[in-house]
């Protein structure tokens, strides 16, 4: 697995329209999310384990959006790889490139719920 990149200038950007009193965007954002995600985990998993490339590409589209609005480019670039290779057709070893994605996705959750905990405190 290549290093977690996870780049957070936007989401402290973000800190600042947030009004006092409210709940910080931050927290909203990363909490959806961290909730999106598993579902996306979930979608990604299964479509490798059944050769259901479609949907695969599918789901590495839609975890590779996701995760570009938070920041997390690592598991951008992957599931921008593994989303054109899966357009094409079947996709070797990908049981083995979605368990990649997924371990830069849960290295890059643990840096955003440390960023959500902060803006929860700020």
């Amino acid at each position: 697995m290549p290093d977690v990149v996870v780049d957070l200038s936007s989401l402290r950007e973000l800190d600042e329209y947030s009004m006092p009193g409210e709940p910080s965007l931050v927290v909203e954002i990363v909490g959806a999310y961290l909730e999106e995600s598993e579902v996306d985990s979930k979608n990604l998993r299964e479509a490798a384990e059944a050769g259901d490339w479609k949907r695969l590409a599918n789901s590495a589209h839609r975890l590779k959006g996701s995760s570009a609005n938070v920041g997390v480019k690592t598991v951008v670039e992957l599931c921008a790889a593994l989303e054109k290779d899966a357009k094409h057709g079947p996709v070797p070893q990908a049981n083995v490139r979605v368990n990649d994605i997924l371990d830069a996705l849960a290295a890059s959750c643990v840096i955003l719920e440390r960023e959500r905990a902060a803006a929860e405190n700020r």
